[in-house]
């Protein structure tokens, strides 16, 4: 089980493993490229949007979510902004 964290309106960027493979090789391959590659899908997903969709595909419930208190209350400030945080960019 597991489900949404705080309120899972935070954006954060994700990739496929298959989509990550195939530009690191594009990367290696073009000599052109220089300085930081940055790898993600080219839109963000909500926390609750890929949590959702995350059990769906698992086949595990998503209905146990952890709430703010509990995750500044475990994690304090690096919890905050890594998990409660999230910027759509």
């Amino acid at each position: 089980g597991g489900g949404i964290v705080g309120s899972g309106k935070q954006y954060f960027s994700y990739i496929s493993a298959r989509d990550a493979a195939r530009a690191i090789v594009h990367v290696m391959e073009k000599d052109s490229l220089k300085g930081p590659v940055n790898l993600v899908a080219p839109t963000p997903a909500t926390n609750a949007d890929f949590t959702h969709a995350l059990g769906k595909i698992l086949k595990r419930p998503t209905i146990i979510p952890l709430p703010a208190f509990a995750v500044k209350l475990m994690f304090g400030e690096m919890g905050e902004e890594m998990l409660l945080g999230g910027v759509k960019s």
